[in-house]
C-alpha cells in the first residue's frame, strides 16, 4: 500500500499577496522620498547657480565702478554665467536660452537705484513655492535685497523681503500656490 502525503512545501497565493502588498508601500515610500531629495538637490544646484554668477559679475565689474550695458546676452557674451545653466543656447545666445536648474529663466540685468548707486539683479523665474521661499530665506552675502514676486490666483502680489528673512515671511511671499510660477529677483547693492 503506498502513503500518500497530503504535506505541501511552498508558499500559499495569500502569503504572496502579503509580500507583494509590502513592496508596493515600500515602493511608493521610496519614490516619495527620492522626489523630495531631487527637489532638494535640484535647489542648492539652483543656489550654487546664482552665486557663481552674482561671483563672476561682481568680480568682471568691479574694476568698472558700473554695471551698465549687464544683461542677459552680454553676461553670456563674458562667460559669466554657469555652464551648466546654458543648455539650451548652443553655439550662440537667444532670448530665454538661459535655463536655472529648475527648469526656469535665469536672468541678470544692471539696475539703478533711486540713490544712482549701481546695481545688478538677478531674476529666476518659474520655482515652486517651496524654492521660491528657500531662496528667499537664504542668506546672499553682503547688502542684497531679494524682492519676491508670487504669482497668485487672483494676480500677482509683490512683496520686498529683506535676505535672509524668517520663514514665515518668505512663506507669505511667495504665494505662488502649489505649483510653479514665483519669481525671485535679487538685487546686489
Amino acid at each position: 500500500m503506498k502513503n500518500y502525503s497530503t504535506e505541501q512545501s511552498g508558499r500559499s497565493m495569500i502569503e504572496m499577496l502579503g509580500v507583494l502588498a509590502i513592496v508596493g508601500v515600500l515602493s511608493v515610500a521610496g519614490i516619495a522620498g527620492y522626489s523630495k531629495a531631487m527637489a532638494k538637490f535640484k535647489t542648492n544646484k539652483l543656489v550654487d547657480q546664482i552665486t557663481s554668477l552674482s561671483s563672476s559679475v561682481r568680480t568682471m565689474f568691479s574694476g568698472a565702478g558700473t554695471y551698465a550695458g549687464l544683461n542677459t546676452t552680454s553676461a553670456y557674451n563674458l562667460g559669466l554665467i554657469p555652464e551648466d545653466a546654458t543648455k539650451t543656447c548652443g553655439s550662440t545666445f537667444s532670448t530665454g536660452c538661459v535655463i536655472h536648474a529648475l527648469n526656469g529663466s535665469l536672468d541678470v540685468q544692471a539696475a539703478t537705484t533711486t540713490n544712482t548707486n549701481d546695481t545688478f539683479k538677478i531674476t529666476i523665474s518659474n520655482l515652486t513655492r517651496d524654492a521660491c521661499a528657500s531662496l528667499a530665506a537664504s542668506d546672499w552675502g553682503g547688502p542684497t535685497s531679494v524682492a519676491l514676486v508670487g504669482a497668485g490666483g487672483a494676480g500677482s502680489v509683490t512683496k520686498t523681503v529683506s535676505a535672509g528673512a524668517n520663514p514665515i515671511e518668505t512663506a507669505a511671499a511667495c504665494s505662488c500656490g502649489a505649483g510653479t510660477g514665483c519669481v525671485v529677483a535679487i538685487t546686489y547693492y
